[in-house]
């Protein structure tokens, strides 16, 4: 008998030679999801919703079928630059803008350096994941959710790590379930000396030069 995930991949195949480009993105979400829920694999479904609004580089807003939410990106930390009482931390604005860059279609630089700051065109469309070893929401009430753009196959955890905008975080020691995939990415992004490697020493929370 032919394993369960080939059968779904000739499934997707069949369904985007048939309806378009359109249809083929959904039906690769749709494996992504049934083969997250397959015995073993320890997924479970995962929720859909489109970008509304960027407050930082790991904090966004999202309208999902339960309404308006706030979504802290779980497993990454990006330098602050929105926090009461903490200075504009160095690397902060280019983690925003790559955010706002990955979700919009058009984001907005309203003042001239170069860096997004705005949103601007349309929010895409979003793929929200549950981690069970880690807690549902944070001491704020931001849900806590791996994140990855409709019919992309890299979270945007991983893809903000890997420029070198975040640094990966651990709750209490509490390793979420792709942390090595995180820390791989990480590691890449140091070597290369990207982002926050290159422009601020390595120090993610280093206030930003005025």
């Amino acid at each position: 008998m032919l394993p369960r995930r080939l059968i779904l991949l000739a499934l997707v195949v069949l369904v985007g030679a048939t309806l378009g480009r359109d249809a083929l993105t959904e039906a690769v979400d749709a494996v992504r999801d049934a083969a997250g829920r397959l015995p073993g694999a320890g997924g479970e479904r995962p929720e859909r919703g489109r970008v509304t609004h960027v407050r930082d580089g790991d904090t966004i807003e999202v309208r999902t079928g339960e309404g308006a939410q706030v979504i802290r990106l779980l497993g990454i930390d990006t330098p602050e630059s929105v926090r009461p009482g903490t200075p504009v931390e160095c690397g902060s604005l280019e983690a925003k803008d790559l955010m706002l860059r990955l979700v919009y279609t058009r984001p907005r630089d309203t003042d001239g350096d170069g860096l997004a700051d705005r949103e601007g065109g349309r929010g895409r469309r979003l793929v929200l994941a549950r981690d069970r070893s880690q807690d549902d929401a944070d001491r704020y009430g931001r849900l806590l959710r791996y994140v990855r753009v409709r019919g992309a196959r890299r979270t945007l955890e991983e893809r903000i790590l890997a420029a070198g905008w975040a640094a990966v975080y651990v709750f209490h020691d509490r390793r979420f379930a792709r942390f090595d995939t995180f820390v791989a990415a990480a590691r890449a992004a140091k070597r290369a000396r990207r982002g926050v490697y290159r422009h601020c020493g390595g120090d993610f929370h280093r206030p930003a030069r005025r």
